[in-house]
């Protein structure tokens, strides 16, 4: 198969790691991916000039096609009036894909959830398309999601309750959560973490991938159990950004020894899941949260450390033993927060979220959609 991926973000982010690039990878052998990506424009005007060129250059083992795109100096107005981008990067960037398709003898489109950077994917291509509905983002526009899931011929789906969301849609939808990496957990060194930050015989309660909600009820929860608990470290992994400013004021003013280590690289975040004792999914109750596939509830399980979560639809379907499901209070917190460290726990089967096993499944899925043709 010859297959074209629009993904949900541009090349540069995708290629750190991201479900594209790693779903993508396991169909190498015998197939040919090649991605459409858009520059970011940045504060320089040569960035600007960039953002307008159109190439295609070889990288990772796929043909990467970047698409021009026209700076929007408009800003947020334009995102919040539609929930689009310029429909000007619309019609170029479905202008390239269309190309793309012809010139290259494309056998099947995969899209992902891209309207506010480059619109919508191209509604007449000739060949099949597929929607990787990847979060459910798509809450306060209604016409986009049924969009989507319009022009698609099939629909992955990360989790289970999106599975069902587009069945009550009349769309039928192919479970296809994240994946993780288990010899990578397998290979972990937590006692370099542990080294690094004077981490050596403390207790360590981590948020790593500051995903987690606003309301800080979560840092108030690990304040109220350090008070029982000699030691008890609060560690904050990834950029942070306003959100983990505010958790790192929270915590400081509950005098809770907290260590923010900002962006990783990608080859040592292992290390950071395995020198945790305990981890934190800390969302809210949004069907947002609710029907998100979170990664980092994976990454804990493989390394075989407990979690505290948020009580949330998509956890409930996955039932995973060292998961602790919680209402988003400090106190409802801090009860299974105590829990998870005082009490042992079973670790999950998690053959099921190999990438391996995934890029079997997506393979399969590919091959009878291009089987059928377009719908």
């Amino acid at each position: 198969m010859r297959i074209l991926w629009l993904p949900h973000h541009n090349w540069d982010f995708i290629r750190q790691g991201q479900r594209e690039f790693r779903l993508a990878g396991l169909l190498g052998a015998g197939h040919e991916v090649q991605f459409v990506t858009w520059r970011e424009v940045r504060s320089k005007p040569l960035s600007a000039l960039a953002s307008l060129r159109r190439r295609s250059w070889q990288a990772d083992g796929f043909a990467i096609h970047q698409a021009r795109r026209v700076p929007n100096v408009l800003g947020r107005r334009v995102h919040e009036a539609s929930d689009r981008g310029l429909r000007i990067n619309e019609l170029l960037h479905a202008r390239t894909v269309r190309e793309i398709v012809r010139r290259e003898r494309i056998d099947v489109v995969i899209c992902g959830i891209s309207h506010q950077s480059v619109g919508l994917p191209p509604d007449d291509l000739p060949v099949p398309l597929v929607f990787d509905y990847l979060d459910f983002k798509l809450e306060r526009s209604p016409d986009l999601e049924l969009e989507y899931l319009r022009r698609a011929d099939a629909v992955m789906c990360t989790s289970r309750v999106l599975v069902d969301r587009v069945a009550r849609l009349d769309v039928d939808g192919h479970y296809l959560p994240n994946g993780v990496d288990l010899d990578a957990a397998a290979r972990a060194d937590p006692e370099r973490v542990r080294r690094r930050y004077g981490l050596n015989g403390q207790p360590v309660v981590s948020l790593i991938g500051v995903t987690a909600s606003r309301q800080p009820f979560y840092v108030d929860a690990i304040a109220e159990v350090a008070r029982d608990v000699p030691g008890l470290v609060f560690l904050l992994v990834g950029d942070g950004g306003e959100l983990g400013e505010s958790m790192l004021r929270r915590a400081r003013e509950h005098g809770l020894r907290v260590i923010a280590t900002g962006p990783v690289p990608p080859s040592e975040v292992a290390d950071f899941f395995a020198a945790s004792d305990v981890g934190l999914y800390p969302g809210d109750q949004t069907p947002y949260f609710d029907a998100a596939c979170p990664l980092k509830v994976l990454e804990y399980s493989a390394a075989g450390k407990p979690v505290v979560a948020t009580d949330l639809e998509e956890l409930r379907n996955w039932s995973f033993p060292n998961v602790r499901l919680a209402a988003p209070t400090a106190s409802a917190f801090a009860r299974e927060l105590r829990q998870a460290l005082e009490r042992p726990h079973v670790t999950p089967d998690l053959a099921g979220f190999r990438w391996s096993t995934l890029g079997d499944r997506l393979q399969r899925l590919l091959e009878g959609v291009v089987a059928r043709g377009k719908g």
